[in-house]
């Protein structure tokens, strides 16, 4: 397999992972207006992005890249806040917002939440520290990251078309649960965040 190759899938299992990123993109793909889950998912992608090049830039070596310390309870309490304040929103504005922005601050808007639920997540921060060392250790730095990130990538594009599809399905009755059940689950991990 080459080394490629190896990076994309690397980065298509990081980006498939469920936690706070996808269970945002999912709820807003299923439940929220056309067209917001792009901006959202595009976000997280520009929010991977970052991590990856601060964490295998930062750090010189495979070992030091995995050693992120996201155990300072300050950390997680600033990313369960986060990560509860954009579902208690959620709930509060209900499933499909009827509040209409110019359509350019509400994709920078949506996309800037991307961003923060990958960056500043703890969750995030020990996945992209791995993905950090695996671009140290491959020895092909540039090459081995930008095939990460094309994985990552294919996944985005991926599950916004099964959502997308998904979408078209789903009856007006099941909205409202999925809706509630995405931002018991944000919460959920906002739990975990502080008490686990």
């Amino acid at each position: 397999m080459g080394l490629i190759t190896a990076a994309c899938l690397l980065g298509f299992g990081a980006g498939s992972s469920f936690g706070p990123v996808n269970v945002e993109i999912t709820k807003v793909g299923l439940t929220g207006q056309p067209g917001e889950a792009l901006p959202l998912a595009f976000g997280a992608w520009g929010g991977d992005a970052v991590l990856l090049t601060i964490l295998a830039t930062v750090f010189t070596s495979a070992s030091e890249a995995g050693a992120v310390d996201t155990k300072h309870l300050w950390v997680r309490v600033l990313a369960a806040t986060m990560i509860a304040g954009i579902a208690i929103r959620s709930i509060y504005r209900g499933p499909a917002t009827q509040v209409e922005m110019g359509s350019n601050a509400k994709a920078t808007l949506i996309a800037s939440k991307g961003v923060a639920l990958s960056t500043l997540s703890p969750y995030g921060l020990v996945l992209w520290s791995g993905m950090g060392a695996a671009v140290v250790a491959s020895g092909n730095g540039l090459a081995y990251g930008a095939g990460i990130l094309l994985g990552d990538g294919l996944w985005f594009v991926l599950w916004l078309m099964i959502l997308r599809i998904a979408r078209s399905r789903i009856s007006k009755k099941a909205i409202k649960p999925i809706h509630m059940t995405a931002n018991a689950a944000l919460i959920g991990c906002a739990g975990l965040l502080i008490f686990a």
